[in-house]
Formats: structure tokens, sequence, C-alpha cells
């Protein structure tokens, strides 16, 4: 069994978004979600301004303008699909559902980067699917607004990851994030007080940007090594993680489903790594 770069690369991105996110839920609750958010972009947006600098490049300057922007906005709009679906809909129903861009995924990388069926990776992801719904067990009430913007965000999320597969075949890691984290930096500085917050609270949400920072160009850089598909199936490992999270911070013991979805994700990972 031969493990492909990228998806070495995505399964560490995985993970650390998975720190960075339990940072951010941790001060989430009780601090605005638009404080939380401009202080995490901050510190992701600062560490790879001086990348570019430490670099001397310009990461603006690109071919590929129309799509950089494009992506950013479905970038920025999963951003605001997801708080508006956690907003009507219970956390549970908006993580299985918009797991489901790991699906849609793969037409639209057929479509537009014409990458070969693949029935290993495909199972995988199916699999990977399984596993999480298995795991989280949504309501039966799927026919709600949060869920309608839960899978909002899935579409938008499948397409900004197969525009991140296109841009690598040209652009740098830097460009594609600068372009992105300009947009989310515009969006969330509206609105912001961040005097509000103590600085022990923004030195932790700083933390977690630069973690995320970090997992950000882990996942860009991982396109550049295998299919969009196949990076794809990774996104379900981040219920190890959070498993692991909850049990070390929250004392949150695994019960059989947790237990039976990750059994599911980690044999589809081994399907999605058998050699071809």
């Amino acid at each position: 069994m031969t493990i492909n770069k990228g998806y070495v690369f995505s399964i560490v991105a995985v993970v650390l978004y998975a720190l960075a996110d339990a940072i951010v839920k941790y001060y989430v609750t009780d601090y605005d979600v638009t404080n939380v958010m401009f202080v995490r972009t901050l510190a992701r947006f600062s560490s790879f301004i001086l990348l570019a600098i430490f670099q001397g490049v310009n990461p603006y300057k690109t071919k590929n303008v129309k799509n950089n922007i494009f992506r950013s906005l479905c970038s920025l709009g999963v951003g605001f699909a997801f708080l508006f679906a956690y907003k009507f809909a219970p956390m549970t129903d908006v993580v299985v559902v918009s797991q489901a861009s790991s699906i849609i995924v793969i037409p639209l990388s057929i479509m537009f980067l014409k990458e070969r069926f693949n029935v290993y990776t495909t199972c995988a992801i199916l699999l990977g699917f399984l596993g999480i719904a298995f795991a989280f067990r949504p309501s039966g009430n799927v026919l709600q607004l949060g869920v309608l913007f839960a899978l909002i965000a899935a579409i938008l999320s499948a397409s900004s990851a197969v525009l991140s597969k296109k841009l690598t075949s040209s652009d740098s890691e830097l460009t594609i994030i600068f372009y992105q984290q300009t947009f989310v930096l515009l969006a969330s500085i509206s609105g912001c007080n961040i005097q509000a917050m103590p600085t022990s609270v923004i030195v932790c949400l700083l933390l977690s940007g630069i973690i995320s920072a970090l997992a950000l160009y882990l996942k860009i850089h991982a396109y550049k090594f295998a299919n969009c598909s196949y990076i794809s199936s990774t996104a379900y490992f981040i219920l190890i993680p959070t498993t692991i999270i909850d049990f070390w911070v929250y004392d949150k013991s695994p019960d059989a489903y947790i237990i039976a979805g990750a059994a599911l994700i980690i044999a589809g990972c081994v399907i999605a790594n058998i050699k071809k």
C-alpha cells in the first residue's frame, strides 16, 4: 500500500483544523462570533504576510484573478452558510449534511478537472460519509432551513476544493490563500469590537489562527500531489481527533456509535490507499 504525499498533508491539515476549531468552540459561546472570526483571521493572515515578505514575492500576482476571486467568494460563502446553518439546525445535522461536499466533489472533478473515476476513492468517500452519519446520528427532521444552508455550504465547499486543485497547477499556495484571506478579513472586520475581549482570550484565538494557517497551507499544498476527489476522502477523518479532544478536554467518552463511525472512516482511508 503506497500512501500519497497529498493524502498525508491533507490528514495532518484535518488534525490541525480540529485542534484550531476546538479552541474556537471553547470561546465562541461566550464571545461575539464576529470578534472571534476577526481575531482568528487576523492571526492566520498575518502568518502568511510574514511568509510572503520572507520569500520576497507578491502573492496577489496571478493570471487567474477571476478564478481566485470566485474561489474566495465560495470560501466566504461557506463560512456564512455554516453560521446560518448552526442558527437554524442542530449541530449534528449540519455536520452530517455538510460532509456531503466530499461526495459532490466527485462529479465536479470529473466535469471540470477531467479526473478519472476511481472506485477505491468513491468507496472511501461513501464509507466516510456513512461513518460520520453513524457517529453523529442526525435527527429525522431534515426538512428545515438550517439543513438547506448546510447543503449550500457543502456545494460551495466542493466548488472551492475543485477550484483549489485547478489553481495549484499555476498559482502558489500563498497566492490562493491571500485572495481567500483578504475576502474573509474584509468581511469579518466590519462590526468587530475586540476591546471587549480579555487579553488571554485574544492570545488563545491568535494561537488558533496560527494553527489553522498551517492547516490551510497544507490543505492547499496537498492538491499538488493528488486528485481532488482523493483528497476529499480525508475530510471525514476529523471525527478521530474530535473524539479524542472531547474525551481529553470535556471528559466525554466515545459511545458505540462513535467507535463504529471511526472504524468505517479508518476503513475508508485504508481503501483509498490501496495500490492501483
